[in-house]
């Protein structure tokens, strides 16, 4: 099962999930929040998904279940 939670970062409420005791956090609020464009980014991220432990997970939100990477 995978636990989701807020924590405080630079002023700003990251979401992290929890899954098989590893904390992962979704990467496009923190892509966006650079400034970046996201798309680009995970193409790159995609294209070493095993160099930077990229994991897709679905994740509960308000209302609806999403697939976070």
């Amino acid at each position: 099962m995978t636990t989701v939670i807020t924590v405080p970062f630079k002023g700003v409420g990251l979401c992290v999930a929890e899954r098989q005791n590893q904390p992962f956090t979704p990467m496009k609020a923190i892509v966006e929040g650079m400034g970046l464009m996201w798309e680009p980014q995970l193409r790159k991220l995609n294209s070493n998904a095993e160099i930077w432990g990229v994991i897709k997970m679905v994740v509960p939100t308000k209302g609806a279940y999403q697939t976070a990477v």
